[in-house]
């Protein structure tokens, strides 16, 4: 299953912290948040995932690469300039195709259980399409 990591944000609520380091690899309990978000999706099967960046982009790719430390496939799509949430979803659409798919902030700590959210989703939409 696919999936999207926004990572491109700048984390100005974040600063000063923000300003050495981009917001997905704040630490929390000795980790980047986005290491968090990396485990929680391959735990639930998303193992093919892309995420966006522009902000001190070398940080994130030194740490996670090709996400394969990780158990996942990683692949990163840099942002001149910020497209927002749904922009930067579209511009990796061709990423996704025609299938149903996850994005997920990499600054968003959580432990929703995101086998249930794919089941429940996939249930009620049945086969409509998203666009």
């Amino acid at each position: 299953m696919k999936a999207m990591v926004l990572a491109a944000g700048l984390g100005t609520r974040l600063r000063p912290l923000t300003y050495e380091m981009p917001k997905p690899m704040v630490p929390v309990l000795n980790r980047p948040i986005m290491e968090h978000i990396l485990e929680l999706v391959r735990r639930h099967g998303f193992t093919e995932l892309i995420a966006n960046l522009s902000y001190l982009p070398e940080q994130l790719r030194e740490r996670f690469g090709d996400g394969s430390a990780h158990g996942v496939s990683l692949e990163w799509r840099f942002e001149e300039e910020l497209l927002g949430t749904a922009g930067g979803v579209r511009n990796v659409r061709e990423f996704f195709g025609e299938d149903t798919f996850l994005v997920m902030a990499a600054d968003a700590l959580t432990d929703i259980d995101l086998g249930a959210l794919w089941r429940r989703t996939k249930r009620t939409t049945g086969s409509r399409r998203w666009r």
